[in-house]
């Protein structure tokens, strides 16, 4: 929080911006899981994969493609709750509906996705899951 007060500016593509107001806002939340289905939508790009899991869903026919965008969305969701220091005893149900899309991310080209998911994990709004979630990608709200 100290370092969020601290910023005057900001500097994109070399020029300098003035931060001329800062909202912060703190949640607190019971992350469970229950017996009901929860919708989310993601507001920004989730970036699913990295260098070595892109290379596996490449290869993925179709059909195979979707389970294995869930998998990597429950782990995303564990990692999430293993971070807020939530550890579940049930198993986490997924099921995305997704398009992959193309962004430039320093510089290179990747694979990200828009859509949603239904789940039976209780997530916040704005909780950030995937990769880069600190450079805005991945944010959710439940629908």
């Amino acid at each position: 929080m100290k370092l969020f007060l601290k910023i005057k500016e900001i500097v994109i593509e070399g020029k300098n911006y003035p931060v001329l107001s800062k909202n912060m806002q703190q949640i607190n939340t019971n992350p469970e899981m229950n017996g009901e289905l929860h919708e989310y939508q993601f507001k920004t790009l989730w970036m699913a994969l990295n260098q070595q899991n892109f290379n596996k869903y490449r290869e993925l026919t179709d059909g195979e493609k979707p389970g294995f965008l869930d998998k990597q969305l429950r782990n995303n969701i564990l990692s999430f709750y293993k971070g807020i220091g939530y550890w579940t005893k049930g198993q986490i149900m997924v099921k995305a509906s997704l398009t992959p899309k193309q962004t430039l991310f320093k510089n290179k080209k990747m694979t990200a996705f828009t859509g949603g998911f239904i789940s039976n994990a209780i997530l916040p709004d704005y909780a950030g899951l995937g990769k880069s979630v600190s450079r805005g990608f991945g944010t959710i709200v439940k629908q």
